[in-house]
């Protein structure tokens, strides 16, 4: 288990060396707290490796001695995690991420609350932002962050686990088949997506660097502002692709699996943007909107004065998401199918006498989801939103959206605490959150 985390924090590091490298080239005033905090992921692999290291000096002083005058036990333990174990970790990876990844913000503002806010959302890919007037190191830093959340902390670890644990946290991604490297392969595909993203924008005439940075929160469906919000038409449905490509599951690209399911997934965005744009918003604005929002994405490539059905309609959207394995969040379109055709099979196994049980994983979830959604509402009108604004905000919340009709800034440091959770919560799908509760409460 230590030896997983440790790799996965290596990765991390060397993604985010990307941004202390660049700030250190361009003399920027960041430069320090990116170094602290790439230095306080990369602890973590090498404290490790001084573990093998030990475990090796261990070796030659038992060989030397002999097997009868052992001096060190060396009990060899077969790595192997639980289903709940392996839940427990996805929880933890994920909270300690937000935590160290908060340094830089916390150097540059000193408020700790602001600080974990910006960092848990973009490690959540949700980009709702409360710090202004960040350099461009900071910018390029936090663009990182969202591209590793995008790809899922556990993306980077089921590429180094085998057997059963890798099981587990394949059908924890809603891939029903054993494929031990299919994260491994996700990562080199969505790599690929940011690069062409990157050079079509850099194409349409924008700068290099807000290019990368575009293309870094298009493919993690992340939504952070990046320094030139001055996109022309063609700029933003690059935008907007790039957000739709990546809300599509990687089983897609890779297997060539599920393509009944994005097609589904592709008439239901048509959907959303043909009603609403009936409803009475023009027809791009209809179409980036959608895109912004029932993708996950939350990039602004819109801003229309919206209806109370157009709300209705996109907190829907948010709300349901793309679809698993992907980098979007919400409740996830195909296991609101699945959850569906459950629910038909068990009212139709009523007609026939057979078993079957409505309760199973994909009601769970979506039913948890639900309730957060909820108590995300009634803390959005406690602390003095309109109803309009809670319900729209909660939706783009509890989805990692992070396209949003209200100013987190000025809000009390209790409803930020409280969104930092729901952003948390979200982002691993609750499960993994109570598995760590009731860990902690069963000690």
């Amino acid at each position: 288990m230590i030896e997983k985390i440790s790799e996965s924090f290596l990765i991390i590091s060397i993604i985010l060396s990307i941004a202390t490298v660049y700030s250190y080239i361009n003399n920027m005033p960041n430069f320090n707290s990116l170094l602290i905090t790439n230095l306080i992921f990369l602890s973590i692999p090498v404290i490790y490796n001084f573990r093998i290291l030990f475990n090796i000096l261990k070796r030659v002083i038992n060989k030397i001695f002999g097997k009868d005058r052992i001096i060190f036990q060396d009990y060899k333990k077969k790595f192997s995690i639980s289903q709940g174990n392996f839940l427990l970790f996805i929880a933890i990876i994920w909270l300690i991420f937000g935590l160290i990844a908060s340094i830089p913000f916390y150097m540059k503002t000193g408020n700790l609350i602001n600080s974990l806010f910006e960092s848990y959302s973009a490690v959540t890919t949700s980009g709702f932002s409360i710090i202004d007037d960040i350099e461009y190191d900071l910018y390029l830093y936090r663009s990182l962050l969202e591209w590793i959340g995008g790809l899922g902390i556990t993306s980077f670890i089921l590429s180094l686990l085998k057997g059963t644990s890798g099981k587990y946290l394949v059908n924890y991604s809603g891939i029903q088949t054993d494929y031990r490297d299919v994260f491994r392969k996700m990562f080199f595909i969505y790599l690929i997506f940011t690069i062409l993203i990157m050079l079509i924008l850099i194409l349409t005439g924008r700068d290099w660097f807000d290019a990368a940075l575009l293309a870094l929160v298009s493919i993690s469906n992340g939504g952070f502002k990046t320094i030139d919000d001055n996109l022309d038409i063609i700029q933003k449905y690059i935008v907007g692709i790039g957000m739709l490509i990546s809300s599509i599951s990687a089983v897609v690209y890779i297997y060539k699996k599920e393509l009944k399911g994005a097609f589904i997934f592709l008439i239901y965005l048509f959907s959303i943007a043909l009603i609403s744009h009936l409803t009475g918003l023009d027809l791009n604005d209809a179409i980036l909107l959608t895109l912004t929002t029932a993708t996950s994405g939350g990039y602004e490539l819109t801003r229309p004065e919206l209806k109370d059905i157009h709300i209705f309609i996109y907190s829907i959207a948010m709300l349901i998401g793309g679809m698993v394995a992907s980098t979007a969040g919400g409740i996830k379109i195909n296991r609101l199918w699945g959850a569906i055709v459950n629910i038909r099979n068990y009212i139709f196994s009523k007609f026939y006498n057979s078993k079957s049980k409505i309760v199973n994983e994909n009601i769970l979830i979506i039913t948890l989801f639900l309730v957060t959604y909820l108590i995300t509402v009634v803390v959005h009108l406690i602390e003095g939103f309109g109803l309009r604004e809670s319900i729209f905000n909660s939706a783009s919340v509890i989805s990692n959206c992070g396209y949003s009709l209200i100013d987190y800034s000025n809000t009390s440091d209790q409803f930020k605490i409280y969104l930092i959770m729901a952003l948390y919560i979200s982002r691993i799908e609750i499960i993994p959150f109570l598995v760590l509760i009731f860990k902690l409460l069963n000690r």
